[in-house]
């Protein structure tokens, strides 16, 4: 690979170009002022359209559309032609310049301002190999949005997908609603242009054929042709198979709609404002929407729309202008103190493509688009003179949507693929991966982190690599969108939940199966193609290629394809989850659309691009004929122009009849295509029938008006907007009956003209024969081959509907698809048994996969013999059995356990309880051993304890060490679960855990429960140590409510009553009813002892104020304790003092892990609360508690601040630093103890960040700053260690606040560069929790499964299996083997 001088020479030179083009990101980054300045490099179109951007804008006008991205630009365009109407865009970016068309650069622009630049939350189960286990997620921020950033597929998606968005939606066409639409958005240019069926030219968005390619594509394609895979174009009669993609490219240069609008700026009703940030959108009493405020050059701007605001933010910038304006869910809203207007579920359904298999395709020889081919001058001034090579590559050369359970080389995929409808597995084959620039500038663009390029990609530079990746087309994993704080500037909480659904991870490990396979047949081994079997970093513990290997690298390296859609869902406007209804009016307002990729109740099955045009194209026409209209109420509006009352429900269709009939001199603007006008028929008895001139046929009126005065035999109708036809009402004859009665009967005439083969096979009366070669199964709509035989639909009705065929000896066949069917003279069933015609026999499942559901038993006859690979997997799943679920190991002696596991498998040898108890043993042994290594690479941790007792009186005392590992990650173990008794010395017990474990003299911090022997053990053995957080709010509040028990007695008391008395709860749901018509009834709650429970109960009780002060008043029930004003004045009381306490415990209980820097914060918190309770009017009994509260907090937590480790925590803390004290003596006190830690520190503990940013460039590359860094890094002074601790202490607090809700050990995982010497701190001092809630969670989670096993589980027992719950798969690892 490169070894003679001439290629030596290229790569220096391609490097160098590379850079030079890579330079865009810097320039991007350093002109702060929006990219007027890169405008002038472009056209002069849009150099001039740039003085545009200080034009004052009108205070009026009648369309503001807000986004001029792919959608946002198509609406635009539409409604602009109108010259009548006055059209705003408002656009937060720029509008780019000539450079960002090359089509190869597109990577290059994440991450620029011509990114949003949008960070997602960290992913527990995706992402892990890159930085804060977070995709990139990069969205357009300029005119053209993501269409300028995207690869520029043009891929619609398949039929079903468009069915599914409008199953509710009476009446809806897929040809006309959808394939019109598309047709109507396309410019065709490419190789379709002459196929008027499927394509269509003058639309908006281009489409052409690719036009440079590497050797790649013709090995793929003449693969899939011989693996018997269709290619074809997927953007016609079909929508699966291979297919080379058409792109937005045109001559060269990407075109997107927003060249497409840039292209009309001369339009004088067509204004285009950008760099104008939206705030948000204003509303009269009547819900409708008159006005939008944004901001221009520091100065708040509001202008009014007359018609409509259109809303094309996208979808994160749809979902957060519409919760900014007030309309999202009213709990989130008044959360973050916004008042909500409308109550929708706006920032749910996010949903996104998945991916996963950079660099799993690995070549030995070079492809003509590489690494050196891209940055080659040549291919610079191929591009730049003749708008070709290599630069024109879109990235992604075939691709192929394709159903994942039809992919198993035994099964016909056509066949199977017509039976199981869309495709859920996309395949992108592209020439290159993240490895092919060498560690550049591509792994920073997807922010991997660096360790993962050290120990894997970088190992595959010397390859020339190919990526394929598989795509979950239709993801199950949901996620939302929400607001941090009411400013508009602040980034939203984005958190796309990936592979939250194990089905998602399923269909990715069936495409890296597929991949493997593929690369493996010939056409690719010509290609020097071989699959990547090099380890990921962290899922050595398991054998390559298995199952469990590829989940562990899925949740590695998975990654978003950057189609995010879903969070202003589309739907009916009677279901719960949608935001706008079909006409892409937001739900419940006037005057205001949303139409972007936001509105996609779910993915299509492709690239969203060319969706997202369409959909703007209906909403276009949609919003058209809305401007016409004057809404009245939900079922009907009033036609502005001749003042007509029409009904819409549902749809809008009825209005566009009228439009059509009565108005046609604006019908050119509304309706977009002769086929938005559905056909007219005429009633019998109407003048048209009875042969009069042909007219329209109006539901609202009685007489019938002759608008158009056609001839009498005229059928068509023709107005300036299209066509729509009139036609007489069609009675269809009734269905010929082929009973065998009535065949009797019929004349032998019928029975000529009939020449066909009569069908006599009962498989007939199932099916329905389609033609010659296929027929539909009348129980699923199948649809079955059947050519010269019906075998294949007798095969059909045998696996999916249970019947049985026994004279064809279906029995006996082993079907292409790996079904297994077995023989009616089973070991189960004597010969002589009499089977019926149709029974239920078992039923029939894939041989191949374990998990498919079905009858059990059909497993159990699969393979007579069994392997020991497949042995050990049972017994590993058999020892999870005990360990998971505290099962006794008495169990495997259980004579029906036995036979259940005899039916799945005969084959298996169930070991036995003694070889169980050894197995466990074992296990703990090896698990203990490996957990005892970890810990030897402890520095500083921290312990904590809990005590629990079972039902039988048993005792537990569990033992948690948590550290921090070097990727500042917090780690636990569980140390040991230990019997307690009375004679138990538990500080000589907790003084041999730690000696045995080595960390005796690493106890930064204990943190036991509450409980008193604990607290003492740990000041006998002089830990240093602070009772749990969470115990003593606990034991505080509870203290607190025991002087107001009787009170509380008193409301209980209530409860009880309504709970008890089945005749009281429905008085009660009836007086709720009366006051809501709307809401469902709520029934009373009851407490179990705990606050948190009583505060819930008082809620509750508030909430069914009036409806039990109605009960009470109606039915006069002596039995029904009765409350006074006073009463319920206290009860709102109680609920406001408990408030804070509950916030506080419920922010601990959802943290894993909560940082003791959090006691310091939370403590002032509650206190400044206390201090605003007391100067409030209250009860003299809530005053009383609140002062009981008050000098409790003060006595238990008041001295926190003096706590040397918690002051540190809170101090590193980079959400509270010096802000998180009450005093700043106390954050300068600690700020002091830092600098002496930090002067303290061995020079070799402290890593050198000088060493870090002025390291060596490898030696393939060269720059031009090596020896600037050099004599910069020889020149620096060395300074006082004080010194430098000080400096970098006060470049800390210089930085911002980070967010409360985020880890802050992520933060200093990203900026441990940065901070050299506080970071070695922050990882030792970290590690300290405020609660010992970590422990408690190991008995919450077994504890219930052990009191119901006690009896049968010895201390020993519950000792070992306890450990391997919680840390037999801590480290990817399991220990157990039989």
């Amino acid at each position: 690979m490169g070894n003679s001088v001439a290629n030596t020479m290229e790569d220096s030179v391609g490097i160098t170009m590379w850079n030079s083009l890579a330079k865009l990101r810097c320039f991007a980054y350093r002109d702060k002022k929006g990219g007027l300045w890169l405008c002038r490099i472009g056209s002069e179109k849009l150099h001039s359209m740039k003085t545009k951007l200080f034009y004052k804008p009108e205070k009026e006008y009648d369309y503001i559309i807000i986004g001029a991205g792919s959608a946002g630009s198509v609406i635009a365009s539409r409604l602009s032609e109108d010259p009548d109407v006055t059209v705003l865009v408002l656009e937060a970016g720029g509008f780019g310049c000539k450079l960002l068309d090359i089509p190869a650069i597109a990577p290059m622009l994440h991450k620029t301002i011509y990114d949003w630049q949008y960070e997602i939350l960290p992913q527990n189960r995706a992402c892990g190999a890159f930085q804060n286990n977070a995709s990139s997620w990069p969205l357009g921020k300029l005119v053209g949005g993501s269409g300028r950033l995207n690869n520029m597929m043009y891929t619609r998606g398949h039929p079903d997908d468009f069915r599914e968005w409008y199953k509710n939606l009476e009446g809806f066409d897929y040809e006309l609603d959808i394939v019109e639409y598309f047709k109507k958005a396309e410019n065709q240019i490419g190789k379709y242009y002459n196929d008027s069926k499927y394509h269509a030219s003058g639309g908006p968005l281009i489409a052409d054929d690719l036009t440079f390619v590497s050797e790649l594509y013709e090995a793929v394609v003449s693969t899939a042709n011989g693996m018997g895979l269709p290619v074809r174009d997927v953007n016609g009669k079909y929508s699966t198979g291979f297919s080379q993609p058409q792109v937005n490219v045109k001559s060269g240069s990407r075109f997107s709609t927003g060249h497409h609008l840039l292209r009309q700026h001369s339009k004088p009703n067509l204004t285009i404002k950008i760099f104008a940030h939206i705030e948000k959108i204003l509303f009269k009493s009547n819900y409708e929407a008159y006005a939008v405020k944004y901001k221009f050059l520091d100065k708040i701007h509001i202008t009014r729309a007359r018609k409509a605001v259109v809303l094309s933010a996208g979808v994160v910038g749809s979902p957060k202008l519409l919760m900014l304006s007030g309309i999202g869910d009213k709990t989130h809203l008044r959360s973050i103190g916004i008042e909500p207007i409308l109550n929708l579920p706006v920032g749910d359904n996010l949903q996104d493509h998945i991916s996963t298999g950079y660099d799993l395709v690995l070549l030995n020889r070079p492809l003509a688009v590489n690494f050196y081919s891209l940055s080659s001058p040549l291919g610079h001034l191929k591009y730049f003179l003749q708008s070709g090579g290599p630069l024109t590559t879109v990235g992604c050369e075939v691709f192929a949507l394709l159903n994942s359970n039809c992919l198993n080389n035994t099964i016909d995929y056509n066949l199977c693929e017509m039976n199981l409808g869309r495709p859920d597995l996309e395949l992108l084959f592209m020439p290159a991966g993240l490895s092919a620039d060498h560690g550049m500038h591509l792994k920073d663009i997807v922010k991997l982190r660096k360790q993962i390029w050290d120990n894997y990609f970088s190992q595959i530079t010397n390859y020339f690599v190919v990526s394929i990746l598989p795509m979950v087309l239709h993801p199950k994993s949901v996620g939302t969108i929400r607001l941090k704080d009411s400013d508009p500037s602040t980034m939203p909480i984005i958190n796309p939940n990936y592979l939250s659904h194990p089905s998602d991870i399923d269909i990715l490990i069936k495409g890296i199966r597929f991949v493997k396979r593929f690369v493996e047949m010939p056409a690719m081994q010509e290609l020097g193609a071989q699959f990547n079997n090099l380890t990921f970093p962290g899922c050595e513990g398991f054998e390559f290629d298995t199952d469990d290997y590829w989940r562990c690298y899925i949740k590695e390296v998975s990654f978003s394809l950057y189609h995010p859609i879903g969070t202003c869902k589309m739907g009916n406007e009677n279901e719960t989850d949608s935001v706008v209804g079909y006409n892409f009016k937001v739900i419940g307002t006037n005057k205001l659309f949303v139409a972007d990729a936001s509105v996609m109740p779910s993915l299509v099955s492709a690239n969203i691009n060319a969706a997202v045009v369409m959909l703007a194209e209906k909403a276009a026409d949609a919003i058209k004929e809305y401007s016409y209209l004057a809404i009245l109420d939900r079922t009907h509006a009033k036609c502005t122009i001749c003042k007509q009352r029409l009904s819409y429900k549902s749809s809008i269709t009825n209005i566009k009849r009228h439009l059509a009939r009565k108005h046609p001199e604006v019908c050119q603007y509304v309706v977009g295509n002769p086929y938005h006008v559905e056909t007219i028929e005429i009633k019998p008895g109407t003048a048209e029938s009875e042969g009069a001139a042909c007219g329209t046929y109006d539901e609202n009126e009685s007489v019938v008006e002759n608008d158009y005065n056609l001839e009498e035999d005229s059928e068509i109708v023709t107005t300036t907007c299209g066509t729509f036809h009139i036609v007489p009402k069609i009675i269809a004859e009734p269905e010929p009956d082929h009973s065998p009665e009535k065949i009797a009967e019929t004349p032998m005439v019928h029975a000529e003209r009939e020449p066909k083969k009569q069908k006599t096979s009962d498989v007939w009366q199932h099916c329905t024969a389609i033609n010659r070669e296929y027929a539909r199964c009348n129980i699923c709509e199948a649809v079955l081959s059947y050519r010269t035989s019906i075998t294949n639909i007798k095969k059909h009705l045998v696996r999916k509907h249970n019947f049985n065929y026994p004279a064809c000896q279906l029995n006996r066949i082993i079907s292409k698809n790996s079904y297994v069917v077995y023989t009616n003279d089973d070991e189960e069933q004597s010969s002589t048994s009499q089977i019926p015609i149709e029974t239920t026999p078992t039923k029939i499942e894939p041989a191949c996969d374990e998990g498919a559901p079905g009858y059990v038993h059909s497993y159990s006859r699969k393979r007579d013999s069994q392997n020991m690979t497949a042995r050990g997997r049972l017994d590993n799943k058999l020892m999870d059995i005990f360990i998971k679920d505290y099962q006794p190991f008495r169990l495997v002696e259980d004579f029906g356990f036995r036979s259940f596991v005899r039916s799945l498998n005969p084959s298996y040898v169930i070991p036995t309880k003694q070889q169980i108890a050894k197995s466990l043993a074992v296990a703990y042994g090896k698990c203990l051993s490996d957990m005892k290594e970890h810990a030897q690479d402890i520095k500083e941790c921290c312990l904590t304890t809990e005590c629990w007792s079972s039902e039988f009186n048993d005792s537990f005392l569990s033992v948690t060490v948590h550290f921090i590992d070097e990727e500042f990650a917090m780690k636990s173990i569980l140390l040991e679960c230990i019997s307690l008794y009375i004679s138990t010395n538990i500080a000589r017990e907790l003084q041999r855990i730690t000696e045995e474990w080595g960390i005796s003299e690493k106890i930064l911090l204990a943190v036991p429960d509450n409980d008193a022997s604990v607290q003492a053990a740990m000041s006998e053995l002089q830990w240093n140590y602070f009772g749990c957080f969470a115990s003593t709010i606990n034991t505080m509040v509870q203290d607190a409510l025991y002087p107001i028990e009787p009170f509380m007695e008193k409301v209980r008391s209530v409860v009880v009553y309504f709970r008890t008395n089945p005749e009281a709860n429905t008085k009660l749901e009836i007086c709720q009813k009366s006051s809501d018509a709307n809401g469902k009834p709520k029934k009373v709650l009851q407490d179990d002892g705990r606050w948190i429970s009583t505060l819930r109960m008082l809620e509750r009780f508030l909430e069914l104020e009036e409806a039990i002060k109605q009960t009470s008043l109606l039915y006069q029930d002596m039995n029904l304790p009765q409350l006074t004003e006073e009463d319920w004045t206290m009860v709102r009381e109680l609920c406001q003092v408990l408030k804070p306490f509950e916030t506080v415990a419920n922010f601990i209980s959802m943290d894993k892990y909560t940082n003791a820097s959090l006691v310091i914060v939370l403590t002032k918190e509650l206190d400044d609360a206390l201090d605003e309770m007391l100067l409030n009017s209250f009860s003299s009994s809530i005053l009383e508690m609140l002062t009981k509260l008050k000098n409790t907090l003060q006595e238990q937590l008041g001295n926190v601040e003096t706590s040397e480790t918690l002051a540190l925590c809170t101090y590193l803390d980079p959400r509270f630093k010096n802000m998180g004290f009450s005093s700043s003596e106390a954050a300068e006190a600690t700020k002091n103890h830092l600098v002496e830690h930090l002067s303290n520190k061995p020079a070799e503990q402290v890593s050198n960040i000088d060493v870090e940013l002025v390291k060596q460039e490898p030696s393939t590359s060269f720059s031009i700053w090596q020896s600037f860094k050099k004599r910069v890094s020889e020149c620096k002074q060395p300074g006082t260690a004080k010194s430098k601790a000080l400096i970098e202490i006060e470049r800390y607090l210089e930085d911002e606040l980070m967010d409360q809700q985020r880890n802050p050990l992520e933060w200093w995982k990203e900026f441990k560069g940065i901070y050299p010497s506080m970071s070695v701190i922050a990882q030792e001092v970290m590690c300290a929790l405020g609660t010992a809630v970590p422990s408690e969670r190991i008995f919450s989670k077994s504890g219930y499964a052990s009191n119901l096993r006690r009896s049968c589980l010895s201390s020993e027992e519950v000792k070992m299996l306890t450990f391997l719950n919680c840390n037999s798969e801590i480290f990817g690892k399991k220990f157990f083997d039989v």
